[in-house]
């Protein structure tokens, strides 16, 4: 469906559109492009920015089959709202009526920016928004501000009913489509709605600091038409300032100033790929993907919510299993998703697919009903040490000595060693890394090593290493890996070193056998004991 448009992160599923979305190719090239021309020439031409915009109005009209005179760019969903709400309200006597359940934007809008203003804050979920909303109503009440999608749940409002009944009262109905718009075929104009803000950075796949106002022409004539700028007036160009045109009768005139031209090129050729798949197929793909996320996951044990809603969110938990945690090792595993209210949010977009829904479902059936891990616990010898080398009767005078020598066996370049000895020293300086019972595990990050590596010394004589417990060292587990390390092998390397430092210390073989094959062959007999 997208092949070629995506460069996803290699060994990450993003799964996160309700975040953010993943910004096409084609969309940071024509960002790109204008950050160009800025270099080279400071600025495009007064055509060439006209010329951004009407390509912008032409593809969001397209997306929401409206009028393209109807279409607004702005910054993100709070300053459309704020826009909306601004030329609605006429009077501090004006009452709005807003969703409990809302995203905090909608409400820092109003409480912040209309303080005198009554509020009523009514809740949505799974009730029918006319009766959510009429016991409520007063001769006094003059706008409705909505979420389309719940942002955590992925419920989804039908506005015709309630935009109808709200047009027969002269109240007006704002909606913010931040979760909803790029992912679930929605025309504002049919759906009774007065106002639709909307952010670009999330299904409609980014750029940050973008997004449009959508305002019926029916409804025009009557607002107050304040929130106007220079750019929101037809200017032929710039040679002659001697008279001022008259702004667009048409909500253009919501255009304040200076525009993001990168921004807005980015996110028009992001929409202009939906258009071209058709949003229709758009909806298809994400819910056959949501669908098949919940069919399997619901097996393990998890609840979710609004499952039948046409939007691509869907959040889980699990009364047994600590949903933190579990975000936390999705997040480790390069399964990038979002942790809200207690629950894990998956929200996937066109460039995923099914094999990347396999692969979150079987990590997650990694965690048995008591919230352990079983990928991790289960995880065998060769699966976290494939890097390991063994080296014994290590004559070292001291630890400086002892730590030296065995970064002397890593699989690094020569030159590089020492800089690899100096970042295990600094992380000592810290505070020792000898854990007791005769064990140290002297570790670091560094960009030297591509993948995890250990070296493990046993010393011809005990050494002092200012351990935990007092006691002079004897065994030294190496471990250096890179900084970015998606599969977290480093910390599971840790804790499983620290597992068999327990069995070690019950198990004392270790420091008798001969060879190094039988000391992995004891080393290997224990971790698996263990797990």
């Amino acid at each position: 469906m997208v092949s070629g448009l995506f460069k996803k992160k290699e060994e990450t599923i993003y799964v996160n559109a309700a975040s953010s979305g993943l910004m096409s190719i084609p969309a940071m090239k024509a960002a790109e492009g204008i950050l160009k021309e800025y270099t080279e020439r400071a600025e495009l031409t007064w055509e060439e920015q006209l010329k951004v915009v009407e390509d912008f109005r032409k593809a969001v009209s397209k997306l929401l089959g409206v009028k393209k005179e109807e279409v607004v760019p702005v910054q993100n969903t709070s300053q459309g709202t704020y826009i909306a709400l601004l030329n609605v309200i006429n009077s501090e006597e004006d009452e709005i009526i807003l969703m409990e359940e809302a995203f905090p934007s909608i409400k820092y809008i109003a409480e912040v920016n209309f303080p005198m203003n009554k509020k009523i804050y009514v809740k949505f979920s799974r009730r029918n928004p006319v009766e959510a909303v009429k016991p409520h109503i007063t001769n006094k009440t003059r706008a409705v501000v909505i979420d389309l999608v719940h942002y955590v749940t992925g419920e989804f409002w039908d506005t015709t009913e309630l935009g109808g009944y709200l047009k027969e009262k002269g109240i007006y109905l704002i909606v913010d489509g931040i979760q909803g718009i790029g992912a679930i075929p929605f025309s504002p104009s049919s759906r009774n709605v007065h106002f639709l803000s909307c952010g670009g950075s999330k299904w409609l796949l980014g750029p940050g600091g973008t997004g449009f106002l959508w305002v019926s022409r029916e409804i025009f004539p009557e607002i107050k038409k304040v929130y106007s700028g220079w750019l929101g007036a037809p200017w032929k160009d710039f040679s002659n300032f001697s008279s001022l045109p008259h702004p667009y009768n048409d909500p253009r005139t919501f255009e304040l100033g200076t525009r993001n031209l990168p921004g807005i090129a980015g996110l028009t050729e992001n929409i202009k790929i939906l258009n071209n798949i058709g949003i229709e197929h758009v909806n298809s793909h994400i819910l056959m993907l949501k669908n098949s996320l919940l069919q399997k996951i619901k097996s393990q044990g998890y609840k979710s919510c609004c499952e039948n809603a046409p939007s691509g969110i869907i959040s889980i938990k699990h009364e047994a299993i600590n949903m933190k945690k579990l975000y936390e090792f999705l997040k480790n595993r390069g399964i990038i998703c979002s942790y809200r209210n207690g629950m894990i949010r998956f929200s996937p977009h066109i460039y995923n697919n099914l094999q990347e829904i396999e692969k979150i479902i079987g990590i997650i059936k990694g965690v048995d009903k008591n919230g352990f891990f079983r990928y991790i616990k289960c995880m065998k010898f060769k699966e976290i040490f494939k890097s390991l080398k063994v080296v014994l009767d290590i004559d070292a005078s001291s630890k400086d000595d002892a730590i030296k020598k065995l970064v002397d066996y890593l699989p690094v370049e020569e030159t590089k060693k020492e800089l690899l000895y100096n970042a295990i020293m600094k992380r000592e300086s810290l505070g020792s890394t000898g854990i007791g019972d005769g064990i140290a595990v002297p570790h670091a990050r560094s960009l030297i090593p591509k993948d995890v590596c250990i070296v493990v010394g046993r010393l011809k004589n005990p050494i002092d290493f200012d351990a935990l417990d007092g006691k002079p060292v004897k065994l030294m587990f190496l471990v250096v890996a890179p900084p970015h390390d998606t599969k977290n092998r480093y910390l599971i390397t840790l804790g499983k070193i620290a597992e068999l430092s327990r069995e070690i210390s019950r198990d004392k073989r270790i420091f008798e056998v001969e060879t190094e094959e039988e000391f992995v062959n004891e080393l290997e007999k224990l971790l698996d004991k263990k797990s």
